[in-house]
């Protein structure tokens, strides 16, 4: 996970310096995707190896990260018009400002 992590920072501080409209549109669906499913993964893994460890506090960390830090910022790139339009009502976001807000997740 510490490499996944290490590797997604990497690659939104490139996006973020290269400017590049396109290359930051692809991290900030694939950089969320990729968190979200390495938090996912990790916690699974935790719980398969011994059940009880689903009341611990490290699980529900990675279920927090999934929920917030993985599918929140995911409205963006695939939410409609409409869902984003709503969203962007109380705190206009464009596409570096929310990659900037991933890399800060």
């Amino acid at each position: 996970m510490i490499l996944v992590l290490a590797t997604l920072i990497w690659t939104y501080c490139l996006a973020l310096v290269s400017g590049s409209v396109s290359l930051i549109g692809a991290i900030n669906l694939l950089g969320p995707l990729i968190l979200g499913i390495t938090a996912g993964v990790v916690g699974w893994h935790t719980v398969r190896k011994d059940a009880s460890f689903i009341w611990t506090p490290f699980v529900w960390l990675m279920a927090g990260i999934v929920l917030f830090y993985s599918l929140g910022p995911l409205i963006y790139p695939l939410g409609g018009s409409r869902i984003t339009g709503i969203v962007n009502s109380f705190i206009p976001v464009d596409a570096r400002q929310l990659l900037a807000t991933n890399l800060l997740n």
